[in-house]
């Protein structure tokens, strides 16, 4: 990889779970499947605009990407996923 910084996201034919406020305006940096985007997963993208982009089965293909430690949660993204499920 040429940055340090992957984002890990889910195709959007994959998707089961759709967090509110996901965007399907990105695409895979290797395959160009369309990926779903939480505001999470933006706002880092804002932050560090580098980012790489990853659908979820191109990330698995990447034997670096999934060495023990090497992944982090988006800041917020847990936070998102909890909102999700407790509504009623």
């Amino acid at each position: 990889m040429e940055t340090d910084r992957v984002l890990v996201a889910i195709r959007k034919k994959d998707i089961v779970y759709r967090i509110p406020g996901t965007k399907f305006n990105r695409c895979c940096s290797r395959c160009s499947a369309v990926v779903g985007i939480a505001p999470s997963g933006r706002r880092l993208l804002q932050a560090f605009p580098e980012t790489v982009v990853l659908c979820g089965i191109c990330a698995r293909a990447d034997r670096n990407l999934m060495e023990e430690g090497s992944l982090q949660v988006a800041p917020g993204a847990v936070d998102e996923l909890r909102d999700y499920f407790r509504r009623d």
